[in-house]
């Protein structure tokens, strides 16, 4: 028979090892997440889709080199992609995307523009600086939305500022 103080005693020690276990865990998750953040992101290709009146159609891949252990999986990305400073337009790719743990994964979305739109906005001088095109500074800002090892989130914060150049030597 359980005296009171036993009864007590396995309660206590329960919620205890519990409150361990659920301080461990986040303590991973957050760790994984912080590794997360550091993702090296390269330029991985690009090809022409079909033209649709004025608008050019560019399928872009990026290679995503994820140094945590996590698995994520994305499910919606919605960003705004810059060039330069001026904005191109607006990305939502809502195909689930998986990138690995501990390797480089392709990511890849849909772009359409109309260079026209582009050019009007830029000034002269850049139009020249942008016949070295490594030299043009690509921008996409936004939001990614999905799962990582089965745990959702929704609108992690996303930036990318870096040269065409660097990333393509990355």
């Amino acid at each position: 028979m359980l005296t009171d103080g036993t009864k007590k005693a396995i309660i206590y020690g329960t919620i205890g090892t519990v409150g361990l276990v659920l301080a461990y865990t986040i303590f991973s998750i957050k760790k994984q997440i912080g590794l997360l953040k550091n993702v090296k992101v390269s330029f991985a290709g690009i090809g022409v889709l079909s033209t649709s009146g004025n608008e050019i159609g560019l399928n872009v891949g990026l290679a995503v080199k994820n140094l945590s252990d996590i698995k994520v999986v994305t499910n919606n990305i919605n960003v705004d992609v810059y060039l330069n400073g001026v904005f191109v337009n607006k990305v939502i790719e809502k195909t689930p995307q998986t990138i690995n743990g501990n390797t480089t994964s392709a990511i890849r979305f849909n772009l359409y523009f109309n260079p026209l739109d582009v050019v009007k906005n830029i000034k002269v001088e850049d139009i020249v600086k942008a016949f070295d095109f490594k030299n043009i500074r690509l921008q996409i800002r936004g939001y990614v939305s999905g799962s990582v090892d089965g745990i959702n989130f929704q609108n992690f914060p996303f930036e990318m500022n870096e040269k065409i150049g660097d990333l393509i030597k990355s």
